[in-house]
């Protein structure tokens, strides 16, 4: 059985994982409402961008498959890779976790098991188009994003998909 994973979401794409028994936090400078110097205590990495990032594609890429090649991506036990759609971020033994910036059409099976938070400008297309073509584990949404949602239509999609909103400086914890 894996770590008990958790996400923190701080605002816009600011977030603080715990992976794998790492912390990695992606876009401190977009961060409100909490001090620089706390979000980033026992960071193992820190992502800005996507520049020292493996670059895959979502749709051939494997849990386990790879491994990190590019110097300063590989923080253990943990990998970070930009995609076309956004940021993954995996854990041996952990589910992955996607920030889509946008929804790709297919992914491969490992999605079933990954936790994914959509990041981009209409948060209603974005659950719609994850719900009818992906079918994650567990959907996170910021609660900024979950204001402009449908709610009811949301709860009539998820078929067997786990739903929760992110709440600013609250951590969801996962397994």
């Amino acid at each position: 059985m894996g770590l008990r994973s958790k996400v923190t979401w701080f605002s816009q794409d600011a977030f603080r994982v715990q992976l794998g028994g790492k912390i990695l936090v992606l876009y401190p400078d977009h961060a409100v409402g909490v001090q620089r110097r706390e979000l980033l205590s026992g960071a193992d990495k820190v992502v800005s961008g996507t520049e020292g990032l493996d670059r895959i594609d979502l749709v051939d890429w494997r849990p386990g498959r790879r491994s990190p090649t590019v110097e300063g991506n590989d923080i253990g036990t943990v990998a970070a890779y930009t995609t076309d759609a956004g940021i993954l971020l995996t854990a041996s033994g952990e589910p992955p976790l996607l920030l889509l910036r946008e929804v790709p059409n297919r992914l491969g099976r490992w999605v079933n098991d990954a936790v994914v938070i959509p990041l981009g400008p209409d948060p209603q297309h974005a659950v719609e188009a994850i719900l009818k073509s992906l079918s994650p584990a567990l959907l996170l949404v910021r609660e900024a994003d979950a204001t402009a949602l449908d709610l009811e239509w949301v709860a009539k999609a998820l078929d067997g998909t786990l739903f929760q909103v992110l709440d600013v400086g609250m951590g969801i914890e996962f397994a």
